[in-house]
């Protein structure tokens, strides 16, 4: 089959080739008109010009030579003539110019130009479109490039331009987006950089800004923050920085303050507690010191109160106690020395009243004296802890203890003295105490006792 499609076109070529100029052919009737061009090929132009034409006979001999028979369709047959030359349809009309977009790639054959070309009618031949422009296969002309693309004067084609770049219409290249622009591909023109983005070069992306600066639209570089402010990256402003911490830096980051100052919102630095007054790292505000604390100009921190002193809440300094009170360690309060105790001075500790006194009051500042004949145990409380000596007889006096090594009948006190003094055997007299009686007194033996029996007390033969 293809062998015979590839006969048949050359068959159908080299007819056709014929059929453009036959010698010696003349053809009768279907005249249209005659007229006398003395050419043969104006003779076919004028057939080309005339749709009713289906064949020519041009006279090149004789008395008739030069003139020119167009004749329709319904001519006769071919006959021989031998001055005569004929043409024939559709042969004269291949042979003909080709029309606009086209050109002769063979004496009978137009084919349309190329993309990027172009022909006026009759060329024999395309022209390539200048830079900047294109077309289309079979164009009688070209067309600008749009605006995003451009075509060189060697490219076959309007290619888009490059990110960064852009063109007008018709361009032959692409223009670079100035510093503090970009685009994307295939753009007509340039826009800013965003806020908080850069752009210090041509054909460069916008860039982030780096944190701890910011930009405006259009920006070419960065601008550093301000001390007491920061920024995340790519931002378009600087924020102040929180309560509790500062920026002493430009483009610097903001840190906590330390323990014992403070700051507001766009601080550059931190502010040290006044005296009295604390604070935990990033601290927006101070607090007093605690009651049994203080905190002086120079210290770092809230101290503890010694014993014996003490402090209200926000103390700059401890303050001794007075006469007669006392305190523990971190005191926000002194409290009054107990009975049997005594102080003198401020900022001292209670101190038991020695023996041969006594004490019944709080806050004492001194003990009271048994007075001359009485003796008192160290701590006394009343004076009835105070007892009278009697005469030679020395005894020391023991609240709350009562000696195990009891013997003998209950007695009183003023019985039971003299006979432990004339017993050698007698090392004391212990004695219950019992209001209203005199009786309850027994001599004992040895210091075997036991303490903490509030219903005793005993004398211990000292003398």
């Amino acid at each position: 089959m293809k062998l015979l499609a590839a006969l048949s076109f050359a068959l159908f070529t080299l007819t056709c080739a014929d059929d453009c100029k036959v010698d010696g052919v003349d053809v009768w009737w279907g005249d249209l008109y005659k007229w006398t061009p003395h050419s043969f090929q104006a003779c076919k132009d004028s057939c080309r010009t005339d749709s009713r034409c289906a064949a020519v006979v041009y006279i090149h001999w004789g008395w008739s030579e030069g003139d020119c028979y167009l004749k329709n369709s319904e001519h006769g047959s071919r006959l021989s003539c031998a001055w005569c030359t004929a043409a024939f349809e559709p042969c004269i009309s291949r042979e003909g110019p080709c029309s606009a977009g086209y050109y002769k790639s063979s004496p009978q054959v137009c084919s349309p130009c190329p993309a990027n070309s172009y022909s006026q009618a009759g060329a024999g031949s395309c022209t390539s479109c200048p830079a900047g422009q294109y077309s289309g296969e079979g164009a009688s002309g070209c067309s600008p490039c749009p605006a995003g693309q451009f075509k060189g004067a060697s490219q076959g084609s309007c290619e888009t331009c490059p990110a960064n770049t852009y063109s007008y219409s018709g361009a032959s290249s692409c223009i670079s987006c100035s510093a503090g622009q970009h685009s994307s591909s295939g753009a007509s023109y340039c826009t800013p950089c965003p806020a908080g983005k850069f752009n210090g070069q041509s054909k460069g992306s916008c860039e982030n800004c780096p944190a701890n600066t910011y930009s405006r639209n259009g920006a070419t570089s960065c601008s550093s923050c301000s001390p007491g402010y920061h920024s995340a990256v790519g931002a378009p402003v600087c924020n102040p920085c929180p309560p509790g911490t500062f920026n002493g830096d430009r483009a610097g980051s903001c840190r906590p303050c330390a323990a014992n100052s403070y700051s507001p919102s766009g601080a550059s630095s931190c502010t040290s507690c006044p005296a009295g007054q604390h604070s935990a790292t990033g601290a927006t505000s101070c607090t007093p010191c605690p009651a049994g604390k203080f905190r002086g100009e120079s210290q770092g921190s809230c101290e503890t109160c010694p014993a014996n002193t003490f402090s209200s809440p926000g103390a700059t300094g401890c303050t001794s106690c007075p006469p007669g009170h006392y305190s523990a360690v971190k005191a926000g309060t002194c409290s009054p020395c107990p009975s049997g105790t005594f102080n003198g001075d401020r900022g001292e500790s209670c101190k038991p009243c020695p023996a041969g006194t006594f004490n019944e009051e709080v806050a004492a500042r001194e003990c009271k004296t048994c007075g001359e004949g009485y003796v008192s145990v160290e701590g006394s409380r009343s004076a009835d802890s105070c007892e009278l000596t009697n005469g030679d007889h020395c005894w020391v006096l023991y609240d709350y203890m009562r000696l195990k090594g009891a013997y003998g009948d209950s007695l009183s006190y003023e019985e039971a003295n003299p006979l432990c003094f004339e017993d050698e055997n007698c090392t004391g007299v212990t004695c219950r105490k019992r209001k209203g009686k005199d009786y309850g007194c027994f001599l004992a033996a040895g210091e075997e006792h036991e303490m903490g029996e509030r219903k005793w007390r005993t004398y211990l033969k000292e003398c």
